[in-house]
């Protein structure tokens, strides 16, 4: 990022005021709603091959999360096969990388992996964005100026998804905004990207 950005700094009022403009917008709001339901109440499980491939192609289209059309259902027979339900439930963030990592699939859809995961426990998995990244890099050399950096890491540490973990936490801790879950950081951080650049 250019050294002549001047970013405010993350705050409570700052962050409630991103969330009301993210609550306002129907191009935001609607979808997720849609997918929280989708989820949360349509199909909490992963046990049945069109259920998680409505959820992947659902979450793919409305997140642009990278996921190319002939790995959509390769992706969701590979998510049925997992120990999902019980991973994800618990908090286990390889979940992550078992998705990410599949064999038969032609790309590592990281990307998309952390968004599955938010979609069914967005108290314990973060999503991983590259609008988010660079929002966190900033803020790294922003509070390593002022003497002391909420998390020691460089872009590329953020590709494992346990750092990328920490490094939310550590950004969440240090601002004091740990009134604010991890979806509500995302929701932030991803706008206040779209309002910089």
């Amino acid at each position: 990022m250019q050294g002549c950005l001047n970013i405010s700094e993350p705050s409570p009022a700052e962050i409630k005021m991103y969330l009301a403009r993210w609550n306002a917008n129907d191009e935001y709001k609607n979808p997720e709603d849609a997918l929280i339901k989708l989820f949360k109440s349509t199909y909490p499980l992963n046990d049945d091959l069109l259920h998680v491939l409505t959820k992947v192609y659902m979450l793919n289209h409305a997140y642009s999360a990278g996921v190319r059309l002939p790995d959509v259902v390769t992706l969701s027979k590979h998510i049925l096969e997992l120990n999902f339900d019980d991973d994800v439930g618990s908090g286990q963030l390889r979940i992550v990388d078992k998705i990410r990592q599949s064999p038969r699939v032609s790309s590592n859809y990281y990307s998309f992996a952390t968004k599955y995961c938010s979609f069914h426990n967005p108290e314990t998995f973060p999503m991983y964005d590259s609008r988010i990244v660079r929002m966190l890099t900033y803020f790294r050399r922003q509070s390593n100026k002022e003497g002391s950096r909420f998390s020691d890491f460089v872009q590329d540490d953020l590709h494992n998804y346990g750092t990328f973990f920490d490094v939310i936490y550590d950004f969440r801790k240090f601002y004091r905004l740990e009134a604010f879950s991890f979806r509500e950081i995302d929701k932030y951080l991803w706008l206040k990207y779209e309002d910089v650049f």
